[in-house]
């Protein structure tokens, strides 16, 4: 592990696992689901980690810095659980494949663990 990944929060190396993955999957993924579906899962990855990224970026020296951190935290959760749904979707649609559900859906409990100590 480089000093770089040492560095970052599991969670942020977490999301950013997740948003590569996605994206390498979804490279390949049927055309007439690549305007809907595809597009959905990339976008809501990457708005996960940028929920984050925000969430961190915040100093809680004052109480509406906290609740402003707790509401990127929440939504960030929110767009994950709704991750979650379309990769379900995604897979009875036949535009990812069983394993790649799998190793998404790893990753996402592996990330909503995360979650729960950030």
């Amino acid at each position: 592990m480089t000093n770089k990944k040492q560095d970052e929060l599991s969670i942020i190396v977490n999301a950013k696992d997740l948003c590569n993955y996605i994206f390498i999957i979804t490279d390949k993924s049927p055309k007439k689901f690549r305007f809907f579906l595809v597009s959905r899962f990339q976008n809501l990855s990457l708005n996960v980690l940028e929920n984050i990224f925000k969430a961190n970026e915040l100093y809680l020296s004052k109480s509406d810095e906290a609740n402003q951190r707790f509401e990127y935290q929440r939504n960030g959760l929110t767009q994950l659980k709704l991750l979650g749904y379309i990769v379900q979707l995604s897979k009875d649609q036949n535009c990812i494949t069983k394993k790649q559900y799998e190793q998404i859906t790893m990753k996402i409990s592996e990330f909503m663990a995360a979650m729960v100590i950030f």
